[in-house]
């Protein structure tokens, strides 16, 4: 049998891409779906007493200066290791000589190996158990200047995500069916006027988005809606994740403001995302023109300070 004690301690490593230089990588997915891999590697370094290897944030993504000017999605500086990470020359040695094993393998098998973290593997259930841990975390990753202000006044508040960038103007008028589409700006200015009018007042709106000031119109023609221009991924996902309703887009980018907000959604039909709260309560609903929004979903429109609870400890943080 052989003696675990004498072990080298197990280290776990997500991926983000292919492309990983260990210094930074090239190309890559956005930041919504690099956080899968990030969450799923840290639940069960938890889980498991492992140690992770600080992940690689920075990206070069060069078909970004002419296909989405206004988010270069580098995520350079967004991020600061956790004090439990792998760091320094001892990761760089790591990562440089050590095997790597994919993610599943046993313990007892992983003597001297990196497991290795890839892809979205099943969304948000493998760390939904560890919400709390995965939101405060990713917290104190978060370098300070790109966590937004806490809402000291706890007023009724909306957020909303509008994905334009890489997004393609969908063709035709199946928008639910296609893939990494935009979803039509008629929608979430319909979905505010809707919003507005059962619950008889203007409450204010927050925007996020990487889209122009043209695109953008229909919306920033409204009253009462304030663009975030924090010009950064990780602050607006922070940023949404304060609203009392978030009004998604149809992507892993407004997921994780709902999942680490804990807060109601909107989605446009056929775009609604898995599971994302903890009490497993439906606080998510497809919605279009012509009908009410589900009243339950508004609650915390009414009276901010009954919404749905933030995080356990990011009420105060976010």
């Amino acid at each position: 049998m052989k003696d675990h004690s004498s072990m080298a301690p197990i280290a776990a490593y997500p991926r983000l891409s292919n492309g990983d230089l260990i210094a930074f990588r090239l190309g890559g997915n956005g930041l919504g779906n690099l956080l899968f891999t990030w969450a799923r590697c840290r639940a069960d370094c938890e889980r498991h007493g492992w140690h992770m290897i600080a992940p690689t944030w920075p990206s070069i993504k060069p078909k970004n200066l002419w296909r989405n000017p206004y988010d270069l999605r580098g995520y350079f500086g967004l991020f600061q290791r956790l004090p439990t990470d792998i760091a320094g020359l001892r990761r760089v040695s790591m990562l440089l000589f050590r095997r790597r094993s994919a993610e599943g393998m046993a313990p007892e098998q992983a003597d001297r190996r990196i497991i290795e973290y890839r892809g979205m593997r099943d969304f948000f259930a493998p760390f939904m158990d560890l919400q709390p841990l995965i939101a405060r975390d990713l917290w104190a990753m978060t370098k300070a200047r790109h966590r937004p202000a806490p809402r000291p006044d706890r007023q009724p508040l909306i957020t909303m995500h509008i994905r334009c960038g890489d997004f393609q103007v969908a063709q035709g008028e199946a928008v639910s069916q296609q893939l990494n589409t935009r979803l039509p700006i008629s929608w979430y200015a319909e979905a505010i006027q809707q919003i507005r009018g059962q619950l008889g007042t203007e409450v204010p709106v927050r925007l996020c988005s990487d889209g122009s000031t043209d695109e953008l119109a229909p919306v920033l023609a409204l009253p009462g809606i304030n663009r975030s221009t924090a010009g950064s991924a990780i602050h607006d996902i922070w940023a949404l994740s304060q609203g009392n309703l978030i009004i998604a887009s149809g992507s892993t980018f407004s997921s994780w403001a709902i999942f680490l907000g804990q807060k109601p959604s909107l989605w446009f039909p056929g775009k609604g995302r898995e599971a994302m709260h903890c009490d497993g309560m439906q606080w998510q609903a497809e919605w279009m023109p012509g009908q009410d929004i589900p009243d339950h979903l508004l609650g915390g429109l009414r009276s901010a300070p009954s919404a749905p609870s933030a995080p356990m400890g990011a009420e105060e943080q976010v």
